[in-house]
């Protein structure tokens, strides 16, 4: 039971009713928020523009941990209020009832804390997230100033815990940033923007883009490769015995390769194989091959040079990685072509 000092039960009544209100409008902002920050779109909020209200959204989106612990708190805080004001109401309705008044009126109450306070805002929030959180980007700037004391410890241990039971570096903004791109693709599905096949390659690389680039190196001992002095016509001939679009050279009887020749390059121009030789791109085994992907395409290079603790271990193949990620019935097996 909590009783109000000084006051009769006129007065415990309009306390209770006014912290009960309070406690209210906290868990529907706090609840509301929590679900529209998640629904948030990263690429429409870089649309807005420096709108004060977007650039607040996007300094919140930019700490998602904080975000999580402030609401952490709020929705605490606003429940401890509702508890309060129940506790007051019952006081001054029934002092001497044992607890049995604050019971009933915990289930009366109830009903309304939940849809008014939990599922109304919810819903309206999946529904137009940055129509209502563009007007609360403010109180939550302000809430997630005032909570900061508790919420940036909250942080701390919530990524020291990660650490520990899992060992991984990918905390809360790598999972936000997945869940909101996987929104992304299933509505460009969904409204015909995105075709099957670039729906496949997109489900592909999300699945199977953390797996390691060792998974699909071609060894030195399965690498069609050429001496560094052949001729123009010796490695025409040996590409096409071979069937393969690029010709690795090597310097004599040394594995580590030199570079790559692009035969159709070769056939087409009158130069000879020193001038058409392409440096190979250097990518880490235990790189992603979604990331060796993407440093072969920023190096414009087809065949990258896969090393692991300084050791040549093979060649991985841009193209091959593509046609893994457009297959539909699961990882094909790698090719060198």
């Amino acid at each position: 039971m909590v009783a109000v000092p000084g006051g009769g039960p006129v007065t415990a009544l309009l306390v209770a009713s006014g912290l009960f209100a309070l406690g209210l409008a906290l868990s529907a902002f706090f609840s509301g928020s929590e679900t529209g920050f998640y629904r948030l779109s990263p690429l429409r909020l870089a649309v807005e523009g420096n709108v004060p209200a977007v650039t607040r959204l996007a300094s919140l989106t930019a700490s998602p941990d904080l975000f999580v612990a402030t609401m952490l708190v709020g929705n605490n805080v606003a429940n401890y209020l509702t508890t309060v004001a129940i506790g007051v109401a019952a006081t001054a309705v029934a002092s001497d009832s044992g607890g049995t008044a604050e019971v009933l009126l915990t289930w009366l109450t109830a009903p309304v804390v939940f849809v008014l306070g939990e599922l109304l805002p919810k819903t309206l929030l999946f529904r137009a997230p940055l129509h209502f959180m563009r007007p609360a980007s403010l109180p939550l700037f302000v809430f997630r100033g005032l909570f900061f004391p508790v919420t940036k410890p909250l942080s701390l241990l919530g990524k020291l815990i990660e650490r520990l039971t899992t060992g991984s570096t990918r905390g809360t903004p790598f999972i936000l940033r997945r869940s909101r791109f996987a929104r992304i693709v299933e509505s460009g599905l969904r409204e015909g923007v995105l075709g099957s096949v670039q729906t496949t390659l997109i489900q592909n690389l999300i699945g199977s883009g953390s797996d390691l680039t060792a998974g699909v190196t071609i060894p030195p001992e399965r690498l069609p490769t050429a001496p560094a002095g052949v001729t123009r016509d010796e490695l025409l001939a040996h590409a096409r015995r071979f069937g393969v679009t690029e010709v690795v050279l090597r310097d004599g009887a040394d594995a580590v390769p030199l570079g790559y020749v692009v035969v159709a390059e070769l056939a087409a121009g009158s130069g000879d194989v020193p001038a058409c030789l392409h440096p190979l791109p250097r990518v880490d085994a235990k790189d992603s091959r979604l990331a060796t992907l993407a440093a072969l395409r920023t190096a414009g290079a087809s065949l990258g040079a896969v090393y692991e603790s300084g050791n040549f271990l093979g060649v991985v193949n841009a193209r091959g990685l593509i046609t893994r990620a457009l297959r539909q019935d699961g990882p094909p097996a790698f090719a060198f072509d």
